[in-house]
């Protein structure tokens, strides 16, 4: 897989795309055509290569569903911790 084809890339343009469509809305009547590519242009920048804008995009970002793991397995009751309180309220299972 190259960089270019990563799922989480491409979702996070989608989600970038979406938020400037919303957030545009109507400043065609407001601002000609060409200053309105450039307003697109300079946000995409802030929210695809600036760190806070990333951060921001990765906040809002759906969370990725994980059908396995192979490196960590499920907690079992007899895998639990045994510091952990049971259901009585005392220590250990």
């Amino acid at each position: 897989m190259t960089p270019d084809d990563d799922p989480e890339d491409e979702a996070r343009t989608k989600l970038i795309e979406t938020l400037l469509d919303e957030s545009l809305e109507g400043f065609e009547r407001v601002v000609t055509p060409d200053e309105l590519r450039v307003i697109r242009m300079c946000l995409h920048d802030e929210l695809a290569v600036h760190q806070s804008g990333r951060a921001m995009i990765r906040s809002i970002m759906e969370d990725p569903v994980v059908g396995a793991s192979g490196t960590v397995a499920k907690e079992t009751p007899a895998t639990s911790h045994p510091m952990k309180q049971s259901k009585k309220g005392g220590l250990g299972s």
